[in-house]
């Protein structure tokens, strides 16, 4: 009797279990937001640290270590950019011209005047005569260089400038860049390959 009872305590446990766990993969799914390129920049802002979904073209894949793409749609200037998360290693630059579908989630970067003379200060190192030196070129290398860096390419010190100017010309004091940061990629077109 007891052992009957036993077991029928534990077979409604395992089945509210398992009704508890399919419940929570559905509202997992249902979490995701969809979005595009164009609608990108008017919603990320209030999906900050959702999981968004995403589909659109792969324009550039950078090459220092394929830690950034860009996607774009056909008839926008607007851009979105894409790291990997710690599940991915890198991109792959063959999936410039690829269509592709990203699901992950959005993380904000704010520059203000703190982060630029932080970032101005990593771009400073001292030598064996203790003279204080710049390091040249894009910043890369740095810490904040490489996160500020929207896929340009321009040199630390004119990006540092160039989001000042920003800043004054905007009467604000910070600005606001969004990225995904990529769990998962599927690619739904490949690139065309010309021969």
């Amino acid at each position: 009797m007891i052992k009957k009872l036993v077991f029928t305590v534990l077979t409604a446990l395992v089945i509210v279990s398992c009704a508890n766990n399919t419940k929570k993969q559905e509202t997992d799914e249902k979490t995701i937001v969809e979005t595009s390129v164009i609608d990108f920049s008017e919603k990320a802002t209030d999906l900050v640290g959702s999981t968004v979904m995403i589909s659109a073209t792969v324009n550039h894949v950078c090459t220092h270590g394929g830690k950034k793409m860009f996607l774009i749609t056909e008839g926008s200037d607007a851009s979105v950019k894409i790291v990997p998360s710690e599940k991915i290693a890198a991109f792959n630059t063959d999936l410039v011209g690829s269509e592709i579908q990203v699901t992950g989630f959005i993380e904000e970067l704010i520059i203000d005047e703190a982060y630029l003379l932080e970032w101005e200060s990593e771009l400073l190192t001292v030598n064996e005569s203790d003279e204080v030196t710049e390091i040249e070129g894009d910043g890369h290398g740095t810490g904040k260089g490489e996160v500020a860096d929207m896929g340009e390419h321009i040199a630390a010190k004119a990006s540092i400038t160039n989001y000042r100017k920003q800043m004054s010309e905007g009467g604000v004091d910070h600005l606001a860049f969004y990225t995904i940061v990529c769990e998962k990629f599927e690619v739904l077109k490949p690139a065309v390959i010309e021969e």
